[in-house]
């Protein structure tokens, strides 16, 4: 009752989901710079952070008493994964849903905004995966893996005659022959689209249990999503289809837990985890300005995406987590520390490539010059 849906992720007790913190095993996992509306890594593209399918269990926590448990405002949410035991155990799945299998519109948004709840635009998403678990060493060491593709695709398509600027589609397709031929740039298409998500995902983990008193875990996550993200035209605006965004990202996730027990009265617990994250944002189609051409009642869009083309972030998470607990009578002492050490890079170049506005098509192709001309640059080495 205390969580809702928030820009793609999910927020608790009222609070902004990037104050959420998202453990896997109790090592940190969430977006620590905060771009990501999912507040996960790899989220800005759309991915989720795993696979469902290695999941054992799933802990949240509001306001929790426990001093182990902190370094958020709003929840916390661990994921525990699957281990593998003495018998092997496989699963193999496929996910495959539509618009047909989801109803019409949000009834609490057409609520909040008075429109009609209207059935969901035409989308698919395929999900394909595989897991296996079991003994390496019957009773000593055991593992388990699993492996998940993903390929979603949203179609958006686009009827001319609602479009409320001055040119024709033909002097559309003139302006795009005119690029192509001046400048041998191909900007792309004004019609049909189709938004599309690719994932690849892999999971491994070994549980080594050394003595009665001691266990091991290592395990190993990757992820790896490949976003094109096209900007549909409509009514009032026309993006060519390379006005888009392509947005790689990257995520190696490893942690080692150790789990002792010192006689009856003393334990401890280390998690050692190390994640990088790249996210490289990048422009469709080969180096060219962003165009703004005034079209009387509408607008113009063509070339580079305006804040792709210097776009990247690559980050580096360390984090050490030691908790020893001691059991006095009806009381637990709890003595540890949790620690994070980042390394973060960050590209943030908006308009690299320059951006011109253009009060006409014949403005443009006749060289009369721009209106408006805005470029950045860095003024630093790297």
């Amino acid at each position: 009752p205390q969580s809702t849906g928030y820009s793609g992720g999910t927020s608790f007790g009222g609070i902004n989901n990037r104050y959420n913190a998202i453990y896997i095993d109790g090592a940190v996992n969430n977006d620590v710079f905060g771009l990501s509306s999912q507040g996960t890594n790899g989220g800005q593209t759309g991915i989720a952070p795993f696979s469902i399918d290695i999941i054992d269990q799933i802990q949240v926590v509001l306001s929790p008493y426990d001093v182990t448990l902190g370094g958020f405002a709003g929840g916390g949410i661990n994921a525990v994964t699957k281990s593998g035991t003495n018998e092997f155990k496989g699963t193999a799945y496929y996910f495959w849903q539509n618009q047909d299998f989801v109803g019409k519109t949000n009834q609490t948004l057409t609520d909040r905004t008075g429109a009609d709840r209207e059935k969901v635009a035409d989308f698919t998403q395929r999900t394909y995966g595989a897991s296996l678990g079991g003994p390496i060493v019957k009773d000593k060491v055991f593992f388990f893996a699993n492996a998940e593709i993903r390929k979603d695709e949203t179609p958006t398509p686009f009827d001319f005659g609602v479009y409320d600027g001055a040119s024709s589609e033909a002097e559309l397709n003139n302006l795009a022959s005119f690029i192509r031929e001046t400048y041998g740039y191909d900007p792309g298409t004004f019609g049909d689209i189709s938004d599309e998500l690719d994932g690849l995902s892999f999971f491994g983990k070994l549980d080594f249990n050394l003595s009665d008193d001691h266990r091991l875990t290592l395990r190993h996550s990757y992820t790896k999503a490949e976003q094109l993200d096209l900007n549909g035209s409509s009514d009032r605006t026309i993006n060519f289809s390379n006005n888009g965004i392509f947005f790689p990202s990257t995520t190696n996730s490893s942690a080692l837990e150790l789990n002792s027990t010192f006689g009856d009265n003393l334990s401890n617990n280390l998690i050692i985890g190390y994640t990088t994250v790249n996210d490289d944002r990048d422009p469709i189609g080969g180096d060219f300005p962003y165009l703004r051409i005034d079209d009387g009642d509408g607008l113009i869009l063509i070339g580079s995406e305006e804040f792709s083309t210097g776009n990247q972030l690559e980050q580096k998470i360390f984090s050490i987590t030691d908790n020893f607990k001691i059991y006095k009578n009806n009381h637990t002492i709890t003595i540890g520390t949790h620690n994070e050490f980042y390394d973060i890079y960050n590209v943030f170049i908006p308009q690299n490539y320059g951006t011109y506005a253009y009060d006409s098509i014949g403005a443009f192709i006749d060289g009369l010059g721009a209106s408006e001309y805005d470029r950045s640059y860095s003024l630093v080495d790297d």
